[in-house]
């Protein structure tokens, strides 16, 4: 199951990538995501690894767990990919997110994506759907927002 949400921010993408590009954006305002825990020395940028706690409610029936992640793809200014593996492969997915320069900002797209979801769990499909939009699109006003809030200092 592929979600894709975007939306055009006022911002250049140095400024978008400021907010993108802190691995610590993850877990900002995230219902999903908390306590971040790096793995690797490394804090930006291609092959940072961490975990995350994450949440599945209300999406999901399930417990909350520790997942692993890496950034695999981090091309600054343009696109950021992020794998979350867990031990349940099907509760395993990546986020993507893609900056493309427009007239008067940046367009910023958010991708998220879980492969091998089971057929026992279809029944939740539109429910899913509709709590990962909802939850994608609240991330990027919350990008434009602490974008905004830098661009003030």
């Amino acid at each position: 199951m592929l979600y894709t949400a975007f939306r055009v921010l006022p911002y250049s993408p140095a400024q978008v990538w400021r907010i993108i590009g802190d691995i610590r954006h993850f877990v900002y305002k995230d219902p999903f995501h908390s306590d971040l825990v790096f793995t690797s020395d490394q804090r930006e940028g291609q092959g940072v690894q961490f975990t995350l706690r994450h949440s599945y409610w209300p999406n999901f029936p399930f417990r909350p767990d520790t997942v692993e992640c890496l950034i695999s793809v981090s091309r600054v200014e343009r696109e950021q990919v992020l794998v979350e593996t867990n031990v349940q492969a099907y509760r395993s997915h990546t986020q993507r997110f893609l900056l493309e320069k427009v007239e008067g900002g940046t367009r910023l797209v958010y991708e998220i994506q879980y492969m091998g979801i089971p057929h026992w769990l279809l029944p939740w499909k539109m429910w899913v759907k509709w709590n990962v939009l909802r939850r994608m699109k609240e991330k990027l006003r919350d990008v434009e927002e602490v974008c905004g809030t830098l661009a003030g200092l």
